[in-house]
């Protein structure tokens, strides 16, 4: 059992799963399950509900998604032995159409096959989508690090290489390829009941933590184990990062206390205690918490980005310092992070969050400089193809798309990619407070919603974010409230302050003020050193990201007289 548990752990560490939370949970569940003897038992419904996280109203008469996902998740591990062959001692996990159980075998590869005619571990008779094509792939990963870096790789991928010098009779073996630096590893303990509390309530929130939790790239989640007869370099091996237990307290207003641990030092690094009143949304009530952990600059990503001091590696470093670069735009931090986002993207040509990045950078590059503002939202659409054509499923690429498509005014494609990147991780409280600008911008009554969801997730959001939430305010008459909410957000410095002056300017706007609405703009001006007689729409080009928020702000701000 060991060998089968360490096999699918394998799997779950590679660099595909590692882009794909919601595959490596899948995995894992279906492991859990088969290991425990329920293999047989697994109904689409329960896939769905323990192992997808969908809520317990799903109906698997009228929706396909566990078989689609469990497809999917055949191909991958399809995918994971042409690419890294078997474990050890020739062990393949294997998951055969028609059910969901899991099935290991130790037969190494060429006695499976007919020794004439080996044939293909997987056989599948439908077309294979290009980006599974080894050839096709590689040619994508070139045309990618050429148009992402400027570099050009000369050589052929070494498996190709293997594969063509292996058919000339020389065996050689292939160069391990490098690898990105995986996110941390975080061990989910099972929520422990106690005082009267609901077992039932506790597994619901059991499932309902893990699930959240896998929908981030940044973290690597697995279950905890406690097994005492667990070998030591067993338990050496699955050592963790962190580990996230929790306590279940009372029975008529149950308390869930959380605590964040350090994975190897044991010390407590955080907690926190939720209220889950009776009736109300476990979800929502642990909405904050989850964005919490899971943010670039919730409580793991900070610890994390404490401790790189100077480390620029592609993956997971290196998009811990992209966040910290974009959000306070420090100079030096310019070459060596767009250095390491094209060693990311030049080992995994395919990696969403790099590319997502890499769209966010150079629009943001257009903002200064007009002139490429078109070929930078040509680049950022063809960028985020390569994202969903690399990942269909993730959040991070689907969202990619969205800003790519805003920042080309294509509204219906943007809300569209923006909705499915909410969908995939409903906790991610940037996504929400974006997609809620592109919707004002597009003149979506749905921003408000969004908008405010992104605010209950997180209060500590950039102040920009809350601008069109204050116009709503202002609309309803409501201006009063808009003044008080802009004052309490927190007030920013250095490439952040344009935002926040031109967020009071809009608060003072829909209050009346106009004389306060006019010195915010100026100090906006200031901020960015343009001279007063500069037009309001290129100052606001020089602060927002798209061109329609710019022309959606101007038509505010000039409709109650903040400039003529």
């Amino acid at each position: 059992m060991d060998q089968c548990q360490a096999e699918a752990e394998r799997i779950a560490a590679s660099e595909a799963f590692q882009r794909a939370p919601v595959m490596r949970r899948l995995l894992r569940f279906l492991v859990t399950e088969t290991l425990a003897g329920r293999g047989d038992g697994l109904k689409a419904y329960g896939v769905a509900v323990d192992g997808l996280g969908r809520d317990p109203d799903f109906d698997p008469q009228a929706d396909s998604y566990p078989r689609v996902q469990v497809g999917r998740l055949r191909r991958m591990i399809a995918s994971f032995y042409m690419n890294h062959g078997p474990g050890a001692g020739d062990i393949r996990l294997d998951i055969p159409s028609g059910g969901y159980r899991v099935f290991w075998s130790s037969q190494p590869v060429d006695r499976l096959a007919p020794p004439a005619d080996p044939a293909p571990l997987v056989h599948d008779d439908r077309p294979t989508p290009w980006f599974r094509r080894p050839l096709t792939v590689a040619v994508a990963a070139l045309l990618a690090v050429l148009l992402i870096g400027g570099v050009w790789i000369s050589q052929r991928p070494p498996q190709r290489q293997a594969q063509e010098q292996t058919a000339r009779g020389t065996s050689v073996a292939a160069p391990t390829p490098a690898k990105l630096v995986p996110s941390p590893v975080i061990d989910l303990a099972a929520i422990t009941p106690v005082e009267d509390a609901d077992p039932v309530l506790a597994r619901r929130v059991d499932r309902i933590m893990g699930d959240a939790l896998h929908r981030s790239w940044a973290l690597s989640v697995r279950a905890a184990t406690d097994d005492p007869d667990r070998k030591a370099d067993d338990l050496a091996a699955r050592r963790s990062h962190y580990r996230l237990t929790g306590t279940l307290v009372g029975k008529d207003r149950p308390l869930l206390y959380l605590n964040l641990w350090h994975g190897t030092e044991g010390t407590k690094l955080w907690s926190q205690r939720i209220d889950l009143e009776r009736g109300a949304s476990i979800r929502e009530a642990l909405g904050p918490t989850f964005a919490a952990l899971m943010s670039p600059f919730g409580i793991i990503a900070t610890r994390e980005r404490r401790a790189l001091d100077g480390n620029f590696a592609p993956g997971f470093p290196c998009m811990m310092r992209y966040a910290e670069y974009y959000t306070a735009n420090r100079s030096e931090m310019t070459a060596p992070v767009r250095r390491c986002l094209r060693e990311t993207l030049a080992r995994d040509p395919g990696f969403s969050p790099a590319l997502s990045a890499e769209i966010i950078l150079r629009l943001r590059d257009a903002i200064g400089d007009p002139a490429q503002a078109d070929a930078a939202r040509r680049d950022a659409l063809s960028l985020a193809r390569r994202a969903v054509d690399a990942d269909p499923y993730s959040a991070e690429a689907a969202m990619a798309m969205a800003v790519a498509a805003y920042a080309n005014e294509m509204c219906d494609l943007g809300r569209a990619s923006a909705m499915r990147a909410l969908d995939r991780n409903p906790y991610n409280s940037h996504a929400h407070a974006q997609t809620g600008l592109f919707l004002f911008q597009c003149g979506d009554p749905d921003y408000v919603e969004t908008l405010e969801r992104a605010w209950r997730l997180d209060s500590g959001l950039p102040a920009i974010t809350a601008m069109p939430l204050l116009v709503s305010m202002g609309d309803r008459g409501d201006g009063a409230a808009a003044l008080r909410f802009a004052r309490s957000l927190p007030v920013a410095e250095g490439y952040r302050r344009p935002g926040y002056e031109l967020t009071m300017a809009v608060a003072h706007a829909a209050a009346g003020d106009r004389t306060a609405a006019r010195a915010s703009w100026a100090a906006a001006m200031r901020a960015i050193r343009v001279t007063a007689d500069t037009p309001p729409d290129a100052v606001l080009r020089r602060i927002v990201l798209t061109p329609q928020l710019a022309s959606r702000t101007e038509a505010y701000l000039r409709a109650r007289g903040v400039f003529g």
